[in-house]
């Protein structure tokens, strides 16, 4: 081998462990926190075994540099956006969700980081390089040792993809795997082993011994539990899961010049009214996941980590409230005033019962130039629509059951817009700094107008003779970065939360009110799988026998959620230790979700 030769080879080692610094740098300002020095050549390793991989396949180094740095660079700062914008990185379900994700794309302030900018330089640099370095782009070792080196590196990569999630594996390599500290994958695995962790999670798997024969005795085999009202006595339900509704004070206090949700917090205590917290599986994105909870009382807990149950799952018809309603002789609606393009609505909402679905389109029908907040449909023209909708309906004898997702205070929050008036101000945070600081100010003051939206709702509804609940809950809390000023407060840091403070970055307010009489409560602290089942024994309604068997657990397991949950005593479990101890719940859920209509 020529000396020309051998420093050619020396390079194109030195290239691949390279593109692992800086594009593992890119990611983020502590992208290299919680990493470990076993990690680091894990890293460097899986780096080059895709370079000669790539080199097999191409036959040429410069080829294969330029084929292995590009999309590894590309996926770097793709991943610096994602955290910017939801506080996580890339998940393989984040594909089936390009469609949902490009509908709200111009939402967003696209700006590169100075980690990402860094990176970004590094990498130009190195293309200019191998450009230089590598003119000719010579062929090399044909024949036998290109096939063995592409053998050797294929099986590198698949082995680490089937081992590395292996508690063994995990133990040895101190793999991060918590789901209370979710950007750990990337920050403390590296990229790429921590993308190829998040891919072995995507399969559903069947719980250990489920037996479908088992469960569909087992739960044929339980009575549904209450009785009906009388006929005549069952009311309409209007439930509004409103777009990213939160109170931010649960992550850490703050102090604003005024009350930011004066009239939901005026209802606890209030005749006929239940409020409470819900704990929900998502954080700053994937929306439909909180539907799917809330009305088949199933739990993400028990699904692969960010899959989109709406676009995997539910293909044929699966249980919800929207057929339990339908089999009691209730009409049956869903709307969402935006693009039926997102999330498999369209598929999905007939699958859980809906008799008909309302859209964007829908809704500048009903309420032609009702008023939009930045780019959305505000939630008071969207409940003007709707009141219009349920009261003008041609049959008025049969209840309702309209289950509604509101689209204003959607992310993200960081612009500045001429149809967002500015009211709260928070102490300490000064807005005319941009970023999250300004992002905070307007996610506080559209809470403001969510809430004096749900105020003028009620009171609409208190004034009709007809027997009304509505039901309102928040479906996440938004990007984690609108609540970065308040931890910088209270001297937290958002990227390293402790398992307590992610719980609560997972809570959002709920409220049940009647126009009619109902049993109060106040401070009711469940997960969002067990609401429906609130607002079914709220209203009288019996519960099915599998809502029957899920409330055998609502006692001892009060929080079940897809990132840890909580027992009796409020202990806080981690998500592996609530699977294990909720196996008999987790196959029960399996058959209603995946066997419980195979032929």
């Amino acid at each position: 081998m020529k000396g020309n030769d051998k420093l050619k080879w020396v390079l194109f080692t030195l290239f691949p462990a390279a593109f692992f610094v800086f594009s593992q740098f890119s990611i983020g300002r502590d992208s290299f926190r919680h990493m470990e020095g076993r990690l680091f050549i894990l890293n460097i390793l899986v780096f080059e075994a895709l370079a000669f991989l790539l080199l097999s396949i191409c036959g040429n180094m410069k080829a294969a540099l330029i084929a292995e740095m590009i999309p590894v660079q590309v996926l770097a700062v793709a991943n610096s956006f994602i955290r910017m914008f939801r506080g996580s990185y890339i998940v393989p379900w984040d594909i089936i969700a390009l469609q949902t994700a490009a509908n709200v794309a111009g939402n967003y302030e696209y700006r590169m980081d100075r980690n990402a900018l860094i990176g970004t330089v590094a990498f130009l640099i190195m293309f200019i390089l191998i450009l230089f370095l590598f003119p000719k782009g010579k062929i090399l070792f044909p024949g036998k040792k290109r096939l063995l080196t592409g053998i050797l590196s294929a099986a590198f990569i698949l082995l680490l993809f089937f081992i590395l999630p292996l508690d063994g594996t995990a133990k040895i390599l101190k793999i991060h795997n918590s789901r209370f500290a979710v950007t750990e994958y990337y920050t403390g695995n590296g990229m790429l082993p921590g993308l190829m962790v998040k891919l072995s999670e995507v399969p559903v798997f069947v719980p250990g011994g489920y037996s479908r024969e088992e469960e569909k005795e087992r739960l044929e085999n339980i009575e549904a539990s209450g009785t009906l009202p009388e006929t005549g006595e069952m009311p309409d339900i209007i439930v509004i899961m409103n777009e990213a509704f939160s109170d931010l004070s649960v992550d850490a206090p703050f102090k604003t010049n005024k009350d930011y949700m004066p009239f939901v917090r005026s209802l606890k205590g209030k005749e006929n009214t239940v409020t409470g917290h819900a704990h929900v599986s998502i954080l700053g994105g994937a929306t439909p996941n909180s539907e799917f909870e809330f009305l088949t009382g199933y739990s993400m807990a028990f699904l692969p980590e960010n899959s989109i149950p709406f676009q995997a799952f539910i293909k044929r018809k699966t249980d919800s409230l929207g057929w339990y309603f339908s089999s009691l002789g209730y009409q049956t609606f869903a709307s969402h005033p935006f693009l039926s393009s997102g999330w498999d609505r369209t598929v999905a909402w007939p699958n859980l019962g809906f008799e008909e679905t309302l859209f964007l389109e829908d809704f500048e029908e009903l309420n032609p130039g009702g008023a939009k907040v930045r780019d959305y449909i505000s939630d008071e023209a969207m409940y003007e629509a709707l009141i219009k909708k349920i009261d003008e309906r041609e049959d008025k004898e049969k209840p309702l059951f309209a289950f509604n997702v509101t689209m204003q205070n959607h992310s993200g929050y960081s612009k500045k817009y001429d149809n967002l008036e500015k009211e709260i101000e928070v102490e300490g945070v000064d807005e005319s700094e941009g970023g999250h600081s300004q992002a905070l100010i307007n996610y506080l003051d559209l809470i403001v107008k969510s809430d004096r939206a749900f105020e003028k709702l009620i009171s609409h509804y208190a004034d009709t003779d007809r027997k009304t609940v509505i039901l309102m809950y928040g479906d996440h809390q938004p990007d984690p970065g609108v609540a970065e000023p308040i931890y910088r407060l209270n001297g937290m840091d958002m990227n390293s939360l402790s398992p307590e403070d992610v719980m609560n970055d997972h809570i959002v307010p709920f409220v049940i009110w009647a126009n009619y009489d109902i049993e109060e409560k106040e401070d009711v602290d469940i997960s969002l799988n067990y609401l429906g089942n609130l607002l079914l024994k709220e209203t009288g309604m019996p519960l099915t026998g599998y809502r029957t068997f899920l409330e055998g657990y609502a006692e001892n397991y009060p929080i079940i959620t897809a990132v840890g949950g909580r027992d009796l005593n409020g202990r806080l479990m981690d998500h592996k230790e609530l699977v294990e101890d909720l196996t008999d719940l987790s196959a029960a859920q399996y058959y209603e979700l995946f066997d419980k209509y195979d032929e």
